[in-house]
């Protein structure tokens, strides 16, 4: 019933860990549908969120058991826990983390590549706030160190702006505590990207446990990078030692948290 229906699974982040290739490839079930496009952001962006919950459904046409939501600045996004448990308090999430380095050099090619390849004019009918717009996609775009050092004046003073979020983002241990506080653990299904890379039957077998889908395949190369992409440079090595010492602390949280080692 197009009334009735809640979307129950949810794609979290994220940003650059593989959530466009984990959705398109359980897109492939025939449990499994998504909305018209592969993120939503109705409850991370205001100006969505106030239209409503009948423009949300708008977003579905194709109502099957496992209702998908793929925006992966929902883990990070502050309110987004608390605006999805007042809409549907029994959701289930999916979450992959990747690298924290990694995540922050790609998530900034991918804002390079994007300056390059969207006219001006294009930016504005774009799904970016106004900090990332003014941050990417003015006339200068910011190096990889640049961009890092914008982000630490805002943390190092206390400025409750979330872009330019590089190193924000790979705070996963904070971000899931707060996720956690808001919904029962075994609503989530915590993942690592470079496992679910690796190891796609184990992954697989996990997750098909999670969304109780029977018949959900590892075979083949359904498991494809769907928005990969060539760097031009290397990350810079100086870059790469700060965010290790960044994170080294969160990472040991986060380890401990979830009760396993971490690849990186």
């Amino acid at each position: 019933n197009r009334k009735d229906f809640l979307v129950n699974t949810f794609i979290l982040g994220v940003q650059k860990g593989g959530t466009s290739a984990l959705y398109d490839y359980l897109l492939k079930h025939p449990s499994c549908s998504g909305g018209i496009s592969k993120e939503i952001h109705f409850f991370d962006e205001n100006n969505r969120y106030q239209k409503g919950k009948n423009r949300y459904h708008a977003s579905f046409n194709q109502l099957n058991d496992v209702l998908i939501d793929a925006t992966p600045s929902y883990l990070y996004r502050k309110k987004v826990d608390v605006r999805i448990r007042s809409y549907n308090p029994n959701a289930k999430f999916i979450i992959l983390l990747r690298d924290p380095v990694q995540r922050a050099f790609s998530a900034w090619n991918m804002f390079r590549q994007l300056n390059q390849s969207i006219p001006a004019k294009g930016v504005k009918n774009r799904n970016f706030n106004d900090h990332l717009k003014k941050i990417y996609f003015s006339q200068t775009f910011p190096s990889f160190e640049e961009a890092l050092e914008m982000e630490l004046h805002l943390m190092n003073n206390n400025i409750d702006i979330e872009e330019p979020s590089l190193i924000r983002r790979g705070f996963y241990e904070e971000q899931l505590s707060r996720w956690f506080s808001t919904f029962p653990r075994k609503n989530f299904f915590v993942g690592i990207s470079e496992e679910f890379r690796n190891n796609k039957s184990e992954f697989v077998n996990q997750l098909s446990k999670f969304l109780n889908l029977k018949n959900l395949s590892s075979k083949g190369s359904i498991l494809t990078d769907v928005h990969a992409r060539q760097y031009v440079d290397k990350i810079d090595p100086v870059c790469e030692q700060m965010l290790k010492k960044i994170y080294q602390d969160e990472n040991g949280k986060l380890s401990q948290m979830l009760d396993r080692k971490l690849p990186w």
